[in-house]
């Protein structure tokens, strides 16, 4: 009797330790991306705990969870699932194939998802490197995209685009960006408890 009355005193008391453990310490995100003439890849991963748990997604490996560095589950990449969609499609009657394609449907409108996430983005920590070379054939045309680089380095303080050459004598595309943010569990839920008492709120009394 003694150890279930210690048990049910102790289990809530652990449980709210990992509860806001898990509120409080911040999930890092990251990524990357290169834009060549001929060639566009991106990868991005998340990682909690201080690399505890980490997702890494790519165009090739799909999803990898790890744990403690170790791949615990694996989802294939894209080029992956075309291979094996075509492999099973193989075998699908062309009438039949139709039917792997979906068929448009109506796409829903912003709601509460779309609100929790556009204020989730404004609170993230953002900062971006981008570097390389970039041109246009066009000198005036060049110029213009000098004068969004200089106002975007005014307008996202923590854009760093100062690694980017512009060429003015011929057309170049080589650049290799970087985008590094930090956000809380916790503000996340914040914000989504907020954006849904103000939904219901707003179905109540509109």
């Amino acid at each position: 009797m003694q150890i279930l009355l210690i048990l049910f005193g102790v289990l809530p008391g652990l449980l709210l330790g990992v509860l806001l453990v898990a509120l409080l310490v911040p999930l890092r995100l990251g990524g990357r991306a290169v834009f060549q003439e001929h060639l566009v890849d991106a990868s991005a991963d998340a990682s909690w705990g201080f690399g505890l748990l980490r997702v890494d997604v790519g165009p090739d490996d799909g999803v990898v969870l790890r744990l403690l560095r170790r791949p615990v589950y694996r989802y294939p990449g894209r080029r992956r699932r075309s291979r094996q969609l075509e492999g099973r499609l193989e075998d699908v009657p062309a009438e039949r194939q139709v039917r792997h394609r979906g068929a448009p449907g109506r796409r829903p409108g912003p709601g509460l998802v779309w609100r929790v996430a556009r204020r989730v983005l404004r609170s993230l920590r953002l900062r971006a490197w981008v570097n390389g070379r970039l041109g246009a054939r066009d000198p005036a045309d060049t110029a213009k995209v000098f004068g969004l680089l200089v106002a975007s380095r005014a307008l996202l303080p923590g854009l760093d685009t100062t690694g980017i050459r512009i060429e003015w004598m011929e057309p170049a595309l080589d650049l290799d960006g970087r985008v590094q943010a930090r956000v809380w569990p916790a503000a996340i839920v914040w914000i989504a408890l907020t954006e849904y008492g103000r939904s219901r709120w707003e179905r109540e009394t509109g």
